[in-house]
């Protein structure tokens, strides 16, 4: 533990606050409500974290895990990372580009104003703090309307952001009826391409249990490498989440082989009736066997007939193809709060309430330009 302080609530309820280095080191009551959390997503509980800290962030960045306890009981953790920035600081939720959603973890019912001594001590404990940014969280979550009042009582100025879509399937009752809901074309595709890998010795596989992991593992990565992917930035995430994953029995790693030879990926992460589809890759040269196609078709067959979840969700992007899948579409918002205690977060504060205010008429300045330069062009042509 790296520091405590306790205040008293007008309400006289004992809220304590105390602060840590790792998740390791949370007492054990504060690490069962972060294993509570992770029944919503794995994505809010130790075990992922862990491996954030392990894979991705080293001694250097400073992460901080800040608790609160209410009249001696467990009642939140807010996982941060403190952010390098030229003015001042900047504190942001504890994640990266591998995370789809945040959330702290907390008890249902807490209310706002318990919130308070936690922002406060945060802001105490960071020197010249200039703002605090929480995301991609579900604007409709009780932690984030929550949160969102407690920055504003305790004297941030507070600010919603659109960060993603977030495409998702309300599960039908079987695959068949999801199938005759699809367009005649993704169905002719899907019937053709799979029998096409058939013919050609292939076939799809989906490995559930530990023994395969390192198997499935090593077919993962050889295809990874052939795709049209980017090496990942954190190398050992990937393998971390697979294997932590497998622990929880939550891996769905499907794979295309032809002729003994992986040629399509995905990793989809199956938890409390969800299916996230979170990496899906295939090796370019075999692009016309549309493995990627066949692959989701397979995956989505299963977890609608297999593990019997209510909901498929695409996580991140409103990429085209993830409309041809899914049925319906949310987003995901986040939340940056400028410290009006100091200077820079006061200029941060008057900086975007200028940017939201002006917004509609530089919006507007920018289509009519657009319009103006469209008919010279035209007059130009003509």
């Amino acid at each position: 533990m790296l520091q405590a302080n306790k205040v008293t609530a007008p309400d006289t309820s004992d809220l304590i606050v105390d602060i840590f280095a790792t998740v390791k080191d949370l007492p054990q009551d504060f690490q069962q409500l972060m294993d509570a959390a992770s029944g919503e997503s794995l994505q809010f509980g130790m075990s992922w974290m862990l491996n954030l800290e392990q894979s991705v962030f080293g001694e250097k960045d400073h992460v901080r895990y800040f608790t609160l306890r209410r009249n001696g009981q467990a009642v939140a953790v807010l996982p941060t990372l403190l952010a390098r920035q030229t003015r001042g600081r900047h504190i942001a939720a504890l994640g990266n580009y591998y995370t789809a959603i945040f959330q702290p973890a907390m008890l249902p019912g807490l209310p706002a104003a318990a919130w308070k001594p936690l922002l406060n001590k945060l802001r105490a404990v960071n020197a010249g703090l200039t703002s605090l940014t929480l995301s991609p969280m579900d604007p409709d979550s009780e932690a984030y309307v929550a949160l969102e009042m407690a920055l504003t009582l305790s004297g941030f100025a507070s600010y919603r952001y659109f960060c993603f879509g977030n495409w998702y399937l309300k599960a039908p009752r079987n695959w068949a009826e999801y199938l005759a809901s699809r367009e005649g074309k993704q169905r002719s595709t899907i019937k053709r391409m799979s029998q096409r890998i058939t013919a050609d010795n292939g076939r799809v596989e989906i490995l559930t249990a530990p023994q395969d992991l390192e198997r499935g593992l090593t077919a993962y990565l050889h295809v990874y490498e052939r795709s049209w992917k980017i090496p990942e930035p954190s190398p050992q995430f990937i393998p971390g989440l697979m294997r932590l994953c497998s622990q929880a029995g939550a891996m769905r790693l499907g794979i295309v082989w032809l002729k003994d030879q992986p040629i399509a990926a995905q990793l989809w992460i199956v938890s409390n009736g969800r299916a996230e589809i979170y990496k899906v890759a295939y090796d370019e040269a075999f692009k016309s066997h549309s493995p990627g196609t066949v692959l989701t078709a397979q995956l989505i067959q299963y977890a609608l007939e297999i593990d019997g979840v209510q909901e498929i969700d695409y996580l991140i992007g409103d990429d085209p193809y993830k409309k041809n899948w899914m049925s319906h579409r949310r987003e995901r918002w986040g939340l940056v709060a400028y410290n009006k205690r100091s200077f820079w977060g006061i200029v941060g504060a008057a900086s975007e309430s200028f940017g939201r205010t002006t917004k509609p008429l530089r919006l507007a300045w920018r289509d009519g330009f657009l319009r103006i330069a469209t008919k010279l062009k035209i007059k130009a042509i003509a």
